[in-house]
């Protein structure tokens, strides 16, 4: 889940036979290439700009430099990819085809020796081509629950009204749909943009602000952002834009997925507080959510009090009492490591991110007017099934 260096080795280059003419394509930018040409230009463009790995807990080191050794799946050829994509299709309102992203989504498997080791490691992405990075062995549900939303965050934040996608939108530079860069190591604006709508943060240069009025700002942020030349940067069909932007609002306002992803990555920084990375935590999160029961989801959602609280309502019962309901309460999340830190607070090996019930209702509202194009390799904007009666598509 850290961020790795892509270094394009010359030397791993495949080497075409030129006297049979390479087949050819036409991207989304209109140019006409050989696969071989679009790899290149790809990998080159994305130099240093890095990956988005996984959920494992434990993120392999920078030292662990991948290299362009890896295996395309076509799409369709590997069962378990496809029960996995149409679970996710389901979550996401949509069919599973819409993850081709007009065609432009790679799910490739074999990279890094690291992850050659451990066939269930985990996955990544790297947005910009944008290619999803699969183990050799078992694969992970939850881990491709959570690239999902880092594969398509530049394509729904450059999703016009009329359907169509501006073609810049796998430049390596282009933010992803929370507004912010793509970026592990670097410190990003959010961080003090959260900070500074903190509820009593006495550093604050902001009002003080309680979590409807976090949410607000960082959806109006949202809704209000313009490029340079002051032109409005989310122009998707109005239902979806307010649907995407309030739940922006409050995955990005979310004090309990932002304290919980501190908690669960220490001494990370710059990793737990990626915007792009609490975005993909509080989707995957939702995704595991969603399929609860509601008794059960409802005990997720249902912090325990504070002990003055709980202790104004239970006179005269052991404390006791109280250390195991909050006990009882952070197992609902993950499992306990054994290992303490050093304000005694347990380790976890979690199973998914703590989120506000607001935060969930936000993603459970957008997820239901996502819509596929006409030829289902990507997400519609068109409202047409209120006016005419049958399936209609942009």
């Amino acid at each position: 889940m850290s961020i790795f260096d892509w270094f394009k080795n010359d030397n791993d280059v495949e080497v075409v036979d030129r006297s049979t003419p390479a087949p050819t394509y036409i991207g989304t930018d209109g140019v006409e290439r050989t696969q071989e040409e679009y790899d290149a230009e790809k990998l080159k463009a994305l130099d240093g700009k890095g990956i988005y790995a996984g959920t494992s807990d434990t993120p392999p080191t920078d030292s662990n430099v991948l290299t362009n050794d890896f295996t395309q799946i076509p799409w369709g050829s590997n069962q378990e990819l496809n029960n996995i994509l149409n679970k996710a299709g389901d979550l996401w309102n949509v069919p599973s085809d819409v993850f081709k992203l007009l065609g432009e989504a790679e799910y490739t498997q074999g990279y890094d020796s690291d992850f050659k080791a451990n066939p269930t490691r985990g996955a990544a992405v790297l947005p910009s081509i944008p290619r999803m990075l699969l183990p050799n062995g078992e694969l992970d549900y939850s881990n491709v629950l959570h690239e999902l939303p880092h594969l398509s965050s530049k394509y729904f934040r450059n999703l016009e009204a009329d359907g169509s996608v501006r073609p810049d939108w796998q430049k390596p530079e282009t933010k992803g749909l929370t507004g912010y860069e793509f970026s592990n190591k670097e410190m990003s604006p959010y961080y003090d943009d959260f900070m500074g709508y903190v509820e009593n943060d006495p550093t604050s240069g902001y009002a003080a602000a309680n979590f409807d009025q976090r949410a607000g700002y960082f959806r109006d942020d949202w809704l209000n952002e313009k490029d340079r030349f002051g032109h409005e940067i989310n122009v998707q069909r109005p239902e979806l834009r307010d649907a995407i932007g309030n739940a922006m609002g409050n995955i990005l306002a979310d004090d309990r997925l932002f304290n919980d992803s501190m908690l669960h990555n220490k001494d990370k920084l710059a990793y737990a507080t990626s915007p792009e990375e609490i975005y993909a935590r509080a989707m995957n999160t939702y995704g595991k959510m969603k399929v609860m029961s509601i008794e059960e989801r409802e005990k997720h959602l249902t912090p325990v009090s504070k002990f003055s609280e709980w202790r104004a309502n239970n006179p005269g019962i052991d404390s006791n009492a109280f250390i195991q309901e909050h006990r009882d309460y952070e197992a609902l999340w993950g499992i306990p490591t054994g290992k303490v830190d050093k304000d005694f607070l347990p380790y976890m090996r979690h199973n998914m991110y703590k989120i506000r019930p607001e935060t969930y209702n936000a993603i459970d509202a957008w997820m239901k007017v996502n819509k596929p194009n006409e030829t289902n390799d990507g997400f519609a904007q068109l409202e047409l099934d209120n006016y005419l009666e049958g399936k209609m598509y942009a």
